[in-house]
């Protein structure tokens, strides 16, 4: 039966990866979005996408609770850690970045033109979306490393710490470079 759970645990991991890559490459293509209707286009397919995290949550939760029944302990310190960070990338996710994304969402079907202008740009173009996802994205990346290297609480936080961090640094930068690269997307090619 462990070996079940760990092979569905590792299949909700990869489901997560995957839907997490998809949202970070729609809000890119929305921050590279030059009329209204790319940039909700591409704002419907993360909001599509991110529905199927809360079925990758319940699947970690139940497979991991489990395994570290059976075969670890519950006041080992890699598991709290690793259950901690998974609480966190879920109320960050759903919570902090889903809030801002319904909210993208519902302000570009409500707009009135096909021009990215004002305060609907300055949304649009806000690298907010692609960096907190970034931070997502490493804080998975180290949660993954806590549960392979079996860390002590020092060790665990450190990697938690330094994932959220290069996850958030690395997205930030792409998101900043989207954003630089977007008038260029905007303009007509010349024969």
């Amino acid at each position: 039966m462990y070996s079940t759970a760990l092979y569905v645990h590792l299949l909700a991991v990869a489901g997560a990866f995957f839907c997490m890559g998809m949202m970070l490459v729609s809000m890119l293509q929305v921050h590279a979005a030059t009329r209204v209707s790319d940039a909700l286009r591409f704002a419907a397919t993360t909001e599509k996408t991110a529905k199927i995290m809360p079925l990758a949550t319940v699947l970690l939760l139940l497979t991991g609770g489990y395994m570290a029944h059976d075969r670890w302990s519950w006041s080992a310190a890699w598991v709290d850690l690793s259950l901690a960070g998974l609480l966190i990338v879920t109320f960050f996710g759903a919570g902090v970045l889903g809030s801002r994304e319904r909210g993208l969402h519902k302000a570009l079907s409500a707009a009135q033109s096909e021009n990215l202008d004002g305060a609907l740009e300055a949304q649009v173009r806000s690298p907010f979306l692609v960096a907190g996802s970034g931070l997502n994205a490493g804080l998975v990346c180290a949660v993954m490393y806590v549960m392979v290297a079996k860390p002590d609480w020092a060790g665990g936080i450190v990697a938690l710490v330094l994932g959220a961090i290069a996850g958030y640094a690395v997205f930030s930068s792409t998101a900043r470079r989207a954003i630089a690269s977007a008038p260029a997307l905007a303009a007509p090619s010349r024969p």
